[in-house]
């Protein structure tokens, strides 16, 4: 039999044959091309129209990709940073219901809000939003959305960057599981923690410690008065439980979890000066606290501007501040071949400032000056001018308080055509002084005293001169009381400090102020008599001395601030039963002091200025008498720095026993004269958190302070000048450490005797 073969068809025409053939001519070949066409293309509309049309639950989330960064463990796109705990559970336990319709929370929001591609479509308020991934190399930038390197933010304070990082202003997830809620956080390692107020409150602070010393949380918060501050919520690594450092009310509060003690714990405002820290001692001025024991320093003032103090010789300038009272003072400055100037200052709550305007004095220049005040509203200003005599003379000051001003009247020569140098003045009542000066007979002048009273309209009669010792110089007159006054000065013969007693006998200046007969006496023709007391010498290490300046601390005590080119030095004078007795003295730097002055602010309390010139800057230091004459005793110092850029001419004065003016040429602002009030802390409490100038800060004043490191248990523990803690003793009793970061606030009972 033989077989039929079977051929494929060659072309598309002899398949189009034979299909014709065998369907009987009813289709044709490319009629069954186009259906497929057709059919294909209705197919792929409608998948686009699914697309686009489709569930909330099939919708992609709109994120930055970036390179080798993976998608977050535990995300979807129902939960972008993980599904939460509630829901794990629910899935667990067979309760869990996908939702239909998710919230609209930022994903939506955000994606309706920004436009990624201008030729999006656009939507009505009821479509879906469409979410694309963007894949972003280099930098992206939107109506709302900008990313530029490796910063990420939003103009409509709505953004979430996943790839550990934090949601802000979302709203996709339930509250517990945010990590911030419209708010800020920050988690640093550095950097300055910012003021607590409205715009940080909520904030909390991670400060992250070195190997071996825990780490401390704290949060911004709003207290029962409205005021913001930091409160601890971790201490040294450990909570602090319910109670502990309780802050903003000021009541008793446990310290500790346990509650083993209690403490009082008030909020303060950080004052003038910069920052407190975590556990620094810290005390108070004008109802603010400051950290230390030490001087603290209110906003500088500037008296002389840059301009005029460019224009002068730095090392012609003088300054000098006479305390009027506990709120007025009188500055003094200029020399060189420039006049002297006085202006009225004042005291504020936090600076010492004085008036714009000026009473000059000393119009042939001024070679040096010195004042002293015989009340609250009169003043003798003393000088020696620049010209080649170096003339002295006093000029009488008046303050009008109605006008809160000055006037200086015509000055008066101490000694018509003498040349003049060392010299001081002195009050001795409410209308005297005494003026001593060396006056230039030969090589080395003769030290000489006279009396000055102040006459019917406010005119000054000069007594006759009297001398007294030989190779003298650099006078320093302190009153002691009416009529008599403590001379301190160099003994060039012997190269040490002497001091003797002078009192005033008979000057021959009696009678009536407003007496006519009075006022036909010429000057210098009234007869003086004194009694000037032997020379007690200080120890002075018989080198040349290149300042010496004293002040009174009572009326039986002096202190003397002297120098040399080694070292500065202070001594207390005690009058013992008429004897002057002097006490040991103390050396303050091992260096070449300039500048160097000395005023009292209390019966036991100094305070020393002067500068420095390696390296520059301007010092102050804090002396503080302890014992007496008979038992012994020692002056404690506390040092401060004002300035540490080249600065000089310092000069200090006291107001009263909490407060002082120092005055300066200020280096780090082109010398202009500069001002500054100084403060002693009083009171003592323990900072339980840091705080800067104008926040407010927790203190601790009795209980438990925590949060220290490396305390030997069983020591007492002082207050330094600087707030920080020390076993050595100070003036300042702080505590007794129980462990080795805790100490008991006022736990030590007579550490030292010189606590108070």
């Amino acid at each position: 039999m033989q077989g039929r073969t079977k051929t494929l068809p060659r072309t598309l025409k002899d398949l189009e044959k034979r299909l014709t053939t065998r369907t009987g001519g009813i289709l044709k070949f490319k009629h069954i091309l186009y259906a497929l066409f057709i059919f294909v293309n209705i197919c792929w509309f409608f998948g686009i129209l699914f697309y686009i049309n489709r569930g909330p639950s099939e919708q992609q989330v709109v994120r930055p990709v970036f390179e080798d960064e993976p998608f977050p463990a535990g995300a979807s796109e129902e939960f972008p940073f993980g599904e939460p705990l509630s829901v794990r559970k629910a899935k667990a336990e067979g309760r869990y219901n996908t939702p239909v319709t998710p919230k609209q929370g930022f994903w939506q929001r955000a994606s309706s809000e920004s436009t990624l591609d201008s030729k999006s479509e656009k939507q009505d308020a009821t479509s879906t939003t469409k979410f694309i991934d963007v894949d972003v190399r280099k930098s992206l930038t939107t109506g709302k959305l900008r990313l530029s390197e490796n910063t990420l933010s939003s103009s409509s304070g709505q953004l979430v960057l996943l790839a550990n990082a934090i949601g802000v202003g979302t709203s996709t997830m339930d509250a517990a599981d945010k990590l911030v809620v419209n708010g800020p956080i920050r988690i640093s390692d550095g950097g300055t923690r910012p003021r607590c107020d409205a715009n940080h409150r909520g904030m909390v602070w991670h400060e992250f410690e070195e190997m071996g010393v825990a780490d401390s949380v704290s949060s911004c918060v709003k207290n029962r008065f409205d005021e913001y501050e930091w409160q601890i919520l971790v201490k040294g690594g450990r909570p602090l439980g319910t109670g502990a450092f309780s802050v903003g009310g000021g009541g008793l509060a446990g310290v500790g979890a346990s509650g083993e003690a209690g403490a009082v714990i008030r909020s303060f405002e950080v004052g003038f000066g910069g920052e407190v820290r975590s556990g620094d001692a810290v005390s108070f001025v004008h109802g603010k606290v400051h950290r230390g024991f030490g001087l603290h320093y209110g906003e500088p003032h500037v008296f002389v501007d840059v301009k005029t103090a460019t224009s002068a010789t730095s090392l012609k300038r003088r300054l000098f501040v006479l305390p009027l009272s506990s709120q007025r003072f009188v500055l003094l400055h200029g020399g060189g071949s420039s006049t002297g100037a006085a202006q009225l200052g004042s005291v504020t709550q936090s600076a010492a400032v004085v008036n714009s305007f000026k009473e000059t004095f000393g119009p042939k220049g001024i070679a040096h000056f010195t004042a002293a005040a015989l009340s609250d509203t009169l003043f003798i200003i003393a000088y020696c001018d620049n010209s080649k005599s170096e003339e002295g003379f006093v000029v009488l000051g008046e303050i009008d308080e109605a006008n809160d001003s000055l006037t200086l009247h015509e000055p008066v020569s101490l000694v018509r055509g003498a040349v003049l140098s060392g010299l001081s003045v002195v009050p001795l009542g409410p209308n005297r002084f005494a003026a001593v000066f060396n006056r230039r007979e030969g090589r080395l002048g003769v030290p000489t005293v006279l009396v000055g009273t102040i006459r019917a309209h406010n005119s000054i009669r000069i007594s006759n001169t009297t001398t007294f010792g030989d190779h003298l110089d650099g006078f320093n007159a302190v009153r002691l009381s009416v009529d008599t006054f403590a001379l301190v000065y160099r003994n060039l013969r012997a190269k040490q400090a002497g001091l003797r007693v002078i009192r005033i006998i008979a000057d021959g200046l009696k009678g009536d102020k407003d007496d006519e007969e009075f006022a036909e006496v010429d000057e210098g023709d009234t007869e003086i008599e004194m009694e000037v007391g032997e020379e007690v010498p200080l120890q002075t290490q018989g080198r040349l001395l290149t300042y010496l300046h004293a002040t009174r601390l009572s009326k039986t005590r002096v202190a003397v601030v002297y120098a040399d080119n080694v070292q500065g030095s202070v001594v207390v004078v005690e009058m013992v039963g008429g004897v002057a007795v002097v006490g040991n003295p103390v050396q303050f730097v091992s260096a070449k002091p300039l500048s160097l002055s000395v005023t009292a602010i209390s019966p036991d309390t100094m305070i020393i200025s002067y500068h420095l010139t390696n390296p520059w800057r301007v010092m102050l230091l804090k002396g503080v008498y302890v014992g007496n004459a008979a038992e012994g005793s020692e002056v404690l110092l506390a040092e401060s720095v004002l300035s540490e850029q080249y600065s000089a001419h310092t000069h200090v004065a006291g107001l009263d026993p909490q407060s002082f003016v120092v005055a300066y040429y200020d280096g780090k602002n082109h010398d202009a004269g500069t001002l500054a009030l100084g403060s002693l802390g009083s009171g003592m409490g323990i900072a339980t958190s840091t705080a800067m100038q104008g926040e407010t800060v927790p203190v601790l004043f009795s209980g438990v302070s925590r949060g220290h490191r490396g305390l030997f248990v069983g020591s007492c523990y002082f207050a330094s000048s600087d707030g920080t803690l020390t076993s050595s003793p100070t003036n300042i009793r702080v505590g007794l450490a129980i462990s080795a970061e805790e100490i008991i606030g006022f736990g030590c009972r007579a550490c030292h005797k010189y606590n108070t």
